[in-house]
């Protein structure tokens, strides 16, 4: 989500190290949160959106009070960049994912370090059950694992794929796992289905685009690669997206209704707004540098991006909001670095 549970504040982290909130209705920035010292590349919001995590690749994760506006606890053991962090639907459990090969499980309240979970690889994605119980991560070493958020205990060791894992998702319900896995090197990308109940492969689509997707709010459809819509059962295409755009998007995702989804492009420097059920395009945004990641608003009624290219870091980044129904621009948020997170 771009936003706080209550849609009133947005946060994002960039390159430049700091993570700031902003005020998402009057498009004020009303914190600026300093103690990292490199890129944030990881942020989210407790449920109750008192409480926020960040990750970096400073090596620490910190834990923000956002009504106070200071830090709450720096938790620090990993070894390498921070890539990916989640926060317990309570609020009083971190989990971060590292290129150190780890997982780390924090306790909020004491600094307490939980447990530490090993990879074969760097940990390049990490998601936490919608009942927060259980944490799922995947990475370089091909393989994607499942642990109890509270014990860190080994619940299921997955190989499904035959190269990186790139994204993770659970389904609403949290009794599927959504995989996908792709390279650079002309090998075949992947995108799974995993039995979190049962066991075994539900859905396995081989040679389909695979840099992103996305599982409908009820859990019936996936989109892959930002192009189709697809039967979350079969794998049957039911909707292809139809647009402009030339290439596959780099971010997706549904808005809370399900009528719509919206994707970005840091090739195009696009983003696009589609209707889900036809696959029309309803407006699409053009920016002036690469577009990182998006998503929606709670309620729907707003989007939100994350802008600014690697190769230009001295360049500032934005983080844009728009109306998500018909589409005119009313904030703009600017970073001294690119943005590489918003949540």
């Amino acid at each position: 989500m771009p936003l706080s549970p209550d849609g009133k504040h947005l946060v994002s982290g960039g390159t430049d190290g700091t993570v700031k909130v902003w005020d998402a209705l009057q498009g004020q920035q009303t914190l600026t949160l300093k103690g990292h010292r490199r890129a944030v590349a990881g942020v989210a919001f407790s449920q109750d959106g008192k409480r926020l995590v960040s990750g970096s690749h400073d090596f620490s994760v910190r834990v923000w009070d956002v009504v106070k506006g200071q830090e709450v606890v720096s938790l620090r053991g990993h070894q390498g960049p921070v890539r990916n962090v989640a926060i317990s639907p309570d609020g009083k459990r971190v989990v971060s994912g590292s290129e150190d090969r780890t997982v780390m499980g924090w306790e909020v309240e004491t600094g307490k370090k939980l447990f530490s979970l090993a990879h074969g690889g760097p940990v390049e994605c990490l998601a936490m059950s919608p009942d927060g119980k259980r944490i799922a991560t995947g990475g370089l070493d091909k393989m994607i694992k499942v642990w109890d958020a509270q014990t860190g205990r080994e619940q299921s060791i997955i190989k499904i794929h035959n190269d990186r894992i790139t994204t993770l998702s659970f389904s609403p319900n949290g009794k599927q796992l959504l995989s996908s896995s792709w390279d650079s090197l002309g090998k075949p990308s992947e995108v799974k289905i995993w039995d979190l109940e049962g066991g075994g492969v539900l859905l396995a689509l081989i040679g389909v685009e695979a840099n992103c997707t996305c599982f409908s709010p009820d859990g019936r459809h996936i989109v892959t690669g930002g192009r189709s819509v697809r039967d979350a059962r079969t794998g049957k295409i039911l909707v292809t997206l139809k647009g402009r755009t030339q290439h596959g998007a780099d971010s997706v995702c549904y808005s809370p209704d399900g009528t719509r989804l919206v994707t970005c492009s840091r090739y195009e420097k696009t983003v696009t707004v589609w209707d889900a059920s036809r696959g029309e395009e309803l407006f699409i945004f053009k920016e002036q540098t690469a577009v990182n990641c998006v998503a929606f608003s709670p309620d729907g009624q707003r989007l939100a991006c994350a802008t600014g290219d690697e190769q230009k870091a001295a360049q500032p980044g934005e983080v844009k909001v728009w109306e998500a129904t018909h589409g005119p621009e009313y904030l703009s948020f600017e970073h001294t670095g690119w943005v590489l997170r918003i949540a």
